[in-house]
């Protein structure tokens, strides 16, 4: 009996000028990187922490309540975090990257 592997490519489509990519690259291939992904803002500058969240919860098929029932916040704490009314902590990035299975470093400025 044979094992079958399968593979899924996850693309993110991001509009960002020829200076910005040359900056992702460097800061991915940086050896000063302490982890394999960096924070949002040396990757992505332009991308704030509001909108990488609300992103990654529709991509996750989520609703805000949803999401703040895994976190332990409530529906207008999310909501204020999306609109940038409420900065992410550390620890909130945490659930918030455990809640939606990304990287909570996206969540952080």
């Amino acid at each position: 009996m044979s094992k079958q592997t399968m593979t899924a490519r996850v693309e993110f489509v991001f509009q960002i000028n020829e200076k910005q990519l040359r900056n992702a690259i460097t800061s991915l291939l940086s050896e000063k990187t302490k982890s394999s992904v960096p924070r949002r803002k040396e990757t992505f500058p332009d991308i704030d922490p509001g909108s990488a969240l609300k992103e990654a919860r529709i991509r996750k098929g989520l609703s805000q309540k949803e999401v703040a029932e895994q976190v332990g916040v409530s529906q207008v704490y999310i909501s204020q975090m999306e609109t940038q009314k409420r900065v992410i902590g550390e620890e909130i990035a945490r659930q918030l990257g455990k809640a939606l299975n990304v990287d909570h470093r996206i969540f952080l400025l």
